[in-house]
């Protein structure tokens, strides 16, 4: 019979690991897009809130 040592009892309790090699080319396109739109979206909304800063300090300056 195999025995399992604590450390690999404790590493199967946390979850599973998924390692990025063992994905299909598929699946590490589909993650690498989500990751682009969520950065993207991010970068829009940092920009939209600086540009309304500009916009309501030019206001001021009039």
């Amino acid at each position: 019979m195999y025995s399992q040592s604590t450390g690999e009892k404790l590493h199967m309790l946390k979850g599973f690991k998924v390692n990025f090699r063992d994905l299909n080319i598929g699946k590490k396109y589909a993650i690498t897009i989500a990751v682009v739109f969520i950065l993207f979206g991010i970068s829009t909304a940092v920009v939209s809130t600086l540009i309304g800063n500009i916009g309501e300090n030019v206001n001021e300056l009039e």
